[in-house]
């Protein structure tokens, strides 16, 4: 979303962006104004970890309660915010946005990661863990999805349409599914199924090379073979030092070397020689120069790895994880995905012997890498700025500004 954002501004736009407040400073290094919706999804997340890796009972256990803050952030903030804009793109959970700019009186988008966020018969909702299932199968999950969502998320959207003297919502899921989304991803990643074939597909927001790589990696990777990158990105974990090791020991029976992320769970304590713990780092470089990603299959991670070119290990811990595995191993460019809750020692050195000798899916990796980079990035964002049946919010010149607000959701 900050890509977004900074393209649109560069476009001649006045941008707002508004997120929880740990990502502020990320924000706010790009150039972009924030504003924080006082929910800190990070802290939640970390909170809540039993949620992510306990499998699909706790994660519907602990959803609705995690959700409905979030959607209660929005509505605090948002209605005011958006009376000083022109429009909203919204990414993520997005439950306060409608409300908000009908409030303002101005249209909204809803930016899509991946195709399973949206309805369709041809694949399970996000909130399977699974990620494909046959087409009755799809259309009662997604019933179940609706029906869902409108029990979560009606009550506390409505408390806040009632002291912004707004009428009460009969179907909360069919008021928050955007008429024309935006599909912010690569058209291999993000298949689109007959319902909507002319959703706009921009592909994949590419925050560029980023910054180069630390001296401690470098010299890690030059001091023996090329190693393995292991990261589940945002994704928490009850026991980290039992994962860590865990991984330890799977490259060490696979015989493979590793970087090992740290990420939201902190991983990579008390680690031998074969691997290296890292912090935050450019995806673009890192995946360039290792010989296999095992990662939890979030959308910019499975779209990043993608274009790297590098063969994949999923390891889907909850929503749309799932369906990246599931797509990637079809594509023929990963092995077959581990759900979280299934992860052992065994499977885990599988996969990653299979990485190790697999050569044909190295090749095709690689093709399919060089094609994506080889696309120029998305550009003239401008013409998203569109409501339902209109015109584009075309700018005359870049003197004069649309007011926009970012609101990227959880």
């Amino acid at each position: 979303m900050t890509v977004l954002a900074a393209q649109l501004q560069s476009e001649g736009h006045s941008v707002t962006f508004a997120g929880p407040p740990s990502f502020r400073a990320f924000v706010e290094a790009r150039g972009l104004p924030f504003a924080s919706l006082m929910f800190d999804s990070e802290a939640e997340i970390r909170a809540n970890s039993l949620a992510v890796v306990g499998g699909f009972r706790e994660t519907i256990r602990t959803a609705p309660r995690i959700f409905n803050r979030l959607i209660e952030s929005q509505l605090e903030v948002l209605p005011e915010l958006a009376k000083q804009h022109d429009f909203i793109l919204a990414g993520g959970v997005h439950g306060g946005v409608p409300t908000a700019a009908e409030v303002a009186g101005i249209p909204w988008r809803w930016v899509l990661y991946t195709a399973n966020m949206y309805p369709s018969n041809s694949h399970p909702p996000i909130t399977a863990p699974f990620g494909r299932a046959p087409r009755f199968v799809n259309w009662l999950l997604w019933q179940l999805t609706r029906y869902m969502t409108d029990h979560w998320f009606r009550g506390p959207i409505n408390k806040h349409r009632a002291r912004l003297q707004l009428p009460l919502l009969k179907d909360a899921a069919a008021y928050m599914l955007c008429p024309n989304p935006i599909l912010a991803m690569e058209p291999e990643l993000a298949p689109l199924p007959p319902e909507w074939p002319n959703m706009d597909v921009i592909g994949y927001l590419d925050p560029g090379d980023g910054e180069p790589l630390s001296d401690e990696i470098e010299t890690f990777l030059a001091t023996g073979p090329v190693p393995v990158y292991i990261g589940f990105g945002s994704m928490p974990d009850p026991n980290p030092d039992r994962t860590t090791q865990l991984f330890v020991e799977a490259t060490k029976r696979a015989g493979v070397r590793a970087v090992i992320s740290r990420g939201w769970a902190e991983f990579g304590k008390n680690l031998p020689e074969h691997c290296l713990a890292i912090g935050p780092v450019s995806h673009p470089r890192m995946f360039a120069r290792v010989a296999a990603i095992v990662h939890h299959g979030g959308a910019g991670t499975t779209a990043a790895s993608t274009r790297a070119g590098t063969p994949q290990l999923v390891v889907p811990h909850i929503a749309d994880q799932f369906f990246f595995g599931n797509l990637v191993n079809e594509l023929g460019i990963a092995v077959a995905a581990v759900p979280r809750t299934k992860l052992t020692l065994e499977l885990l050195t599988a996969r990653l012997e299979e990485l190790k000798r697999d050569d044909a899916m190295r090749e095709r990796a690689a093709q399919l890498g060089a094609e994506i980079r080889a696309r120029p990035r998305p550009h003239n964002l401008s013409r998203l700025l569109v409501a339902p049946n209109e015109q584009p919010l075309a700018l005359p010149s870049r003197t004069v500004s649309q007011r926009i607000s970012i609101a990227p959701g959880g």
